[in-house]
């Protein structure tokens, strides 16, 4: 009998309603409830409904006002600047520390400190000669002294470290600046004062988290001021944590890989906040030039290079992402091609709108997000050119920021310029100085960008990409967004008292 009961539910599966039936307004109002909070309506909230085919509108406007629904926001943010810094590492080797058997040390530093790599120091409390300077015994191994180490929140608390690394020097006897890059081969620098200038693994995951919680910061500062959701593109501020402070006050100027130096903002300006404080951000103004999200430390940094940054704003801003024709791309194997990508056979397809508009990002290093202030990095630089016309050693900036080891002969008229102005008419220079918001600007004025916030957010909430039916609809909410003066909630309570929502869920 059970078989025959399974066989003849086999015959009759679960249907759904039609695609184009309207849902009851319970349903619509428990839809809503979920993209807009994340949880289902209350009984009293399902009491307020009069109309068998409308919402309580107030009701949808107390959720919009929610800290649950500026959560929503935030995630579906997410989604389309990508913040995530699982693996990126913001601060060298050298000042990296660990801790093994109870005592915490250095493990690149041996070698400068103790004479042979592999050499640490010994479990014995530290003893100091006249000048302050560790002990070693007879094997060259120094001890350990204690220390609060500043990602400790209480001051009673204190860690057991190699008394090389735990120097709190700030200038050494030999003038170096110990949290500068120097500082790394001067033996009498350490980690400084409460070890400010060296990284924990839990400093480094705190920090990696502070800085993706920067975009989300930002997403939650426009929202909860009303501010036009334009700003999240052009707003000449950022904002900061604990752990973001002490890292721009103490290890920015260490950087690995990664840099974010020049910092975007007045470091002696920074709050006062601890470097425990994760959950407490701060806005703070950021140089002239920045262009909100787009030039964040948090973007540039998970985008390095400027060609990936314009990859990202088209896709998640202007809905236009780059991609060959159904055919495939002709002309790529055309002999010596040039190296101007936006002239190049086959390349120009798309390089022809992604060489100009990377020069806005021209002002922001790749491979991290420093910000190349035009007052110490100017569009040419007469030494630059100097050292890469002569036998004399060009400087890290030049060779980090400028054109002075030309490949071809293509690059010789930019020898001593700024790396962004390879290939740049002289009438699109003005990309550089115009900054992402220049970008912003133009594709607010033709349309662009309005009308793919509509389209981003419509897919958000009706769970599909719009389509070519859509247009009209989409063109609708787009104008309701402008004329509201970019006030996102009012886009977003357009679409889900629409029609096409009613149905698609």
């Amino acid at each position: 009998m059970f078989l025959l009961t399974l066989g003849a539910l086999a015959t009759e599966p679960p249907t759904c309603p039609p695609a184009e039936a309207l849902l009851p307004a319970e349903r619509w109002l428990r839809a809503v409830s979920l993209d807009l909070r994340g949880v289902i309506p209350d009984p009293a909230d399902y009491q307020r409904i009069t109309e068998p085919d409308a919402l309580p509108a107030d009701l949808v406007d107390e959720w919009l006002a929610s800290d649950a629904f500026l959560e929503r926001a935030v995630r579906h943010h997410r989604s389309l600047l990508w913040p995530g810094f699982t693996d990126t590492r913001f601060v060298i080797n050298h000042h990296r520390i660990n801790v093994s058997g109870g005592i915490w040390r250095s493990s690149t530093r041996d070698r400068l400190y103790r004479g042979a790599a592999g050499r640490t120091c010994g479990d014995f409390e530290a003893t100091f000669d006249a000048e302050g300077r560790p002990v070693p015994n007879a094997q060259g191994r120094e001890g350990w002294v204690r220390v609060h180490p500043y990602w400790e929140a209480d001051p009673t608390v204190t860690i057991r470290m190699c008394a090389y690394d735990a120097q709190d020097t700030v200038v050494s006897s030999n003038g170096t600046v110990c949290a500068d890059q120097n500082g790394r081969n001067d033996p009498n620098c350490g980690c400084g004062p409460d070890l400010a200038y060296c990284v924990s693994p839990d400093f480094v995951t705190d920090l990696r988290a502070s800085l993706a919680g920067t975009l989300d910061a930002r997403v939650k500062a426009v929202l909860t001021a009303d501010a036009p959701y334009s700003e999240l593109l052009t707003a000449d501020r950022m904002y900061v944590n604990g752990p973001l402070v002490h890292y721009f006050r103490n290890q920015s100027k260490v950087p690995a890989s990664v840099r974010l130096d020049l910092a975007p903002l007045d470091i002696a300006a920074l709050p006062d906040l601890d470097p425990w404080e994760v959950d407490h951000w701060v806005e703070v103004p950021v140089h002239a030039g920045h262009s909100g999200a787009l030039t964040d430390p948090a973007f540039l940094t998970r985008f390095m290079s400027n060609r990936s940054r314009v990859n990202q704003f088209w896709n998640a801003f202007l809905c236009q992402p780059f991609t060959a024709p159904a055919g495939g791309i002709a002309g790529l194997d055309v002999q010596n091609p040039t190296l101007d990508l936006a002239n190049r056979d086959g390349c120009r397809y798309c390089h022809a709108i992604i060489e100009p508009s990377k020069a806005h990002w021209g002002r922001w290093t790749e491979g991290g997000g420093g910000w190349l202030d035009p007052a110490v990095y100017p569009s040419f630089d007469a030494d630059c050119e100097t050292c890469s016309e002569s036998s004399l050693p060009c400087d890290d900036a030049c060779r980090r920021y400028y054109t002075v080891d030309p490949l071809s002969p293509e690059l010789d008229p930019f020898v001593g310029s700024l790396s962004a102005y390879q290939f740049l008419p002289d009438a699109e220079h003005h990309r550089v100085d115009d900054g992402p918001e220049g970008l912003v600007e133009e594709n607010i004025a033709n349309g662009r960008l309005p009308t793919c916030v509509s389209q981003k957010t419509a897919g958000w909430l009706l769970g599909r990409e719009p389509t070519a039916d859509d247009d009209p609809l989409v063109a609708a909410w787009t104008d309701e967004l402008l004329a509201s003066g970019w006030d996102y909630r009012t886009l977003v309570r357009s679409i889900v008292l629409s029609e096409p929502y009613r149905r698609s869920r």
